[in-house]
């Protein structure tokens, strides 16, 4: 997968499949931009007891990002696990939904942190840029005797800028 999606279908499935529970994993990528090498650690921190991701939580993630970017969803999704349900083909359970959306509660609480350094070419120089991010900004669950409400709002568009 990795060569057809690159570094970050690897970051997204981080976890995929994994049994263990963890609190943080990080990732060290080198860039060089016309000469100027650059030292990329990306750290993934829980804020959740559970742990970060794992199982198929991480194939949760790429469902919910996919249905925001198809249609007219307008990046928002009214009901995840139903859509989520659906798209991976998974049946209809209290244990499915719970999964789904204990998949969502851990990303939501995940916090990326990004540290771009630039002493791999200057190593006189100690700068370094520490940004931190969340994959989702907004995520509301609720229900009531007449229908449930559920909400996914993503936000990657802070992550991937340079």
């Amino acid at each position: 997968m990795q060569e057809a999606f690159g570094l970050l279908a690897t970051l997204l499935l981080t976890g995929y499949g994994e049994s263990k529970i963890k609190q943080s994993r990080s990732f060290t990528i080198l860039t060089d931009n016309f000469g100027v090498k650059t030292r990329h650690t990306i750290t993934l921190r829980a804020g959740d007891s559970a742990g970060l991701p794992n199982q198929r939580e991480p194939i949760v993630l790429l469902a919910l990002l996919k249905l925001s970017l198809i249609g007219d969803q307008c990046s928002a999704l009214r009901s995840p696990a139903d859509a989520v349900r659906r798209l991976l083909g998974w049946e209809e359970s209290e244990e499915t939904d719970g999964a789904i959306a204990t998949a969502i509660r851990k990303y939501f609480n995940v916090c990326y942190t990004r540290t771009d350094d630039i002493t791999y070419t200057f190593p006189e120089r100690s700068e370094r840029l520490t940004g931190m991010y969340r994959l989702l900004r907004h995520c509301e669950f609720g229900s009531d005797s007449i229908r449930r409400r559920q909400r996914f709002d993503p936000s990657l568009d802070n992550f991937h800028r340079q």
